[in-house]
């Protein structure tokens, strides 16, 4: 298990503005070398944070304060899904160059080792300084036949201490769940599996427009799963897509942690 410390204050974080980037790409001549940590921001901001902000929080997140030196490995691996189908580009801005993405996806590839254990982000919300614990952890669905593209799912446990308010909150990439709603089995340990309706959409942060001038919109990769409890072994999810099931292990959640969890997320099953 993974334990991050984020900045006490998160809201107030300002990375550094960039404008143009360095003509010199990278993987010329250097292919062994890490792309830097100030670099990898750069990029985050200019292609990723214009849609992924904390606005819009397309896909159930906000890239505008990421820091690659501290990343969640179950966002980076998500964020690397997505960069595998050209999700640098939605902004509508020019893409860099080729060996520049190859050498972004390489370094978040590498941050995103050990994202299948939990990683806990224990952190202070930015207005009232009240602690609260996040825990996540990455699935990804099997693929017949195997394929670089398959499904990744991510499970976001956020609890505020102090006061008892808790989020789940399960993302995928890097297919969205289209504009018509779609419901999904839930089944936590060995309870009776209940539905949930993903629905919605999300649009672009750039203010981006369809060729009619309509505002582009896609469907969601995120939903919050209301009133459920806090797993003891197992969280299985089913038919976000056509016979796919992915299945969050509870085994590896430390005890101290699943005891703070606990205040947040009650035991009785659920009901819908």
């Amino acid at each position: 298990m993974r334990v991050l410390v984020a900045s006490k204050n998160m809201s107030s974080i300002v990375l550094a503005a960039v404008m143009t980037l360095p003509a010199v790409a990278y993987g010329q001549g250097r292919a062994a070398e890490p792309m830097p940590v100030a670099r990898q921001n750069a990029l985050v901001q200019k292609y990723c944070a214009v849609c992924h902000d904390d606005v819009h929080r397309n896909g159930g997140l906000s890239l505008q304060h990421f820091d690659a030196s501290n990343v969640d490995p179950s966002l980076a691996a998500m964020m690397v899904s997505k960069l595998k189908t050209g999700a640098i580009g939605a902004a509508g801005l020019p893409r860099p160059a080729q060996a520049t993405e190859d050498a972004f996806s390489n370094a978040l590839d590498a941050e995103s080792k050990g994202a299948d254990k939990w990683t806990l982000i224990r952190t202070e919300e930015p207005s009232t300084r009240a602690p609260f614990l996040t825990a996540t952890i990455l699935r990804t669905a099997p693929a017949t036949p195997p394929n670089a593209l398959i499904d990744n799912y991510r499970l976001k446990l956020t609890c505020k201490t102090r006061t008892g308010e808790g989020e789940v909150q399960l993302t995928w990439a890097p297919r969205n769940a289209g504009e018509s709603p779609r419901p999904i089995t839930v089944a936590v340990d060995s309870a009776v599996p209940v539905t949930y309706v993903v629905e919605g959409h999300e649009t672009m942060g750039n203010g981006a427009k369809k060729a009619d001038g309509t505002q582009s919109t896609t469907g969601p990769a995120a939903t919050v799963l209301k009133g459920m409890p806090l797993p003891t072994k197992t969280l299985r999810i089913s038919n976000l897509f056509p016979d796919e099931t992915v299945v969050f292990s509870f085994d590896g959640l430390a005890e101290a942690a699943r005891h703070e969890l606990s205040a947040c997320f009650g035991t009785t099953p659920l009901a819908r």
